[in-house]
């Protein structure tokens, strides 16, 4: 942790008088919420272990600040705390923090205890049959930055490693448009006979075949949408991060994250009072500890920060939301 610069203290007028600037931080001290302790140790954490990644930043935060009110996110961190590489349970861990969070992270690390979580770009799902063939991949995009490529890749891998072949001439691919992401359905095709003209298309004996990875591609492409003039706009909207531009860093991201917490979710960021004491409580319990500088109390900065942030912490919000109420 670097060391906080030294400052030589003013004189004092008489005995028992404080320092100017002891003087100024005994006024503006103000009690940091109790609800968030858990949020401000990740915090701090985060700054320590030197992680800069967006995509870690921000769930591992909206984990931490999620704690004291959904206790399957506390079982999951005390599970991590007592894990031993004897245990044989960090899958099932795993696994249990993508289906709170609806697939859109994963577990990816442990710090002193602490879940470092990240968002998925993607996740892709398969069914079987009755005789245990492949009969239908799902393809959830969750993120801005996934290529058509790149499904065209991992939908081609899936079908390798489970041995399914690619049907030239027919499929069926169809397509939903959930709240967060793009999900693509691929399908064989089980119609012989098309209704338009009753033409007949036999169809092969044996296991399913599916669609043609470059179509399924092409159909992604077009769902996601183009920018440019008299093409199709698509829903790019609904998927996650950046697609190009530089990440924040964790130095505007991790202070921003934490601000939009203290700040009543948000609720209060457009409040003058309620803004400075919001900055004063990071600075005393996040940034002073860390080293870091602090926060101007009418940094119009740091509030934008806390805008340009609210939108993916929303969106993880929202996928422990839809969680706890089936888990309830």
């Amino acid at each position: 942790m670097r060391k906080l610069r030294s400052e030589k203290p003013s004189p004092v007028s008489r005995e028992g008088d404080l320092c100017g600037k002891c003087s100024q931080e005994a006024v503006t001290h103000v009690e940091a919420p109790p609800e968030h302790a858990e949020l401000f140790r990740c915090a701090q954490l985060l700054f320590n272990a030197g992680i800069e990644d967006e995509n870690q930043i921000i769930p591992t935060l909206v984990f931490a600040a999620n704690l004291g009110e959904m206790p399957h996110l506390r079982e999951v961190k005390d599970g991590l705390a007592a894990l031993t590489n004897e245990d044989g349970k960090w899958k099932d861990l795993r696994l249990q923090v993508s289906w709170f969070f609806d697939r859109m992270v994963a577990l990816m690390d442990a710090i002193d205890g602490v879940p470092i979580l990240q968002r998925s770009p993607f996740v892709v799902t398969y069914v079987t049959n009755k005789q245990g063939n492949v009969n239908e991949v799902a393809i959830d995009v969750f993120m801005h930055s996934v290529q058509a490529e790149k499904v065209a890749g991992i939908y081609e891998r899936y079908l390798k490693l489970h041995n399914v072949e690619i049907d030239p001439i027919r499929g069926d691919i169809s397509y939903k448009l959930h709240e967060d992401f793009i999900r693509i359905v691929a399908r064989p095709e089980t119609t012989s006979v098309d209704a338009a003209d009753g033409r007949i298309l036999a169809l092969r004996s044996g296991p399913p075949r599916l669609p043609d990875p470059l179509i399924v591609a092409g159909m992604y492409r077009v769902l996601k949408g183009s920018q440019s003039s008299g093409m199709f706009k698509g829903f790019r909207s609904v998927l996650a991060g950046r697609e190009r531009g530089k990440p924040g860093g964790a130095d505007i991201l991790v202070p921003a994250c934490v601000g939009w917490y203290v700040a009543g979710r948000g609720d209060l960021s457009e409040q003058t009072e309620e803004r400075r004491r919001v900055v004063r409580i990071i600075n005393q319990e996040l940034l002073g500890p860390c080293g870091k500088e602090p926060q101007e109390e009418s940094s119009s900065k740091f509030w934008r920060d806390v805008r340009n942030v609210s939108a993916e912490i929303g969106r993880l919000e929202r996928a422990l939301q839809r969680r706890a109420r089936d888990t309830w």
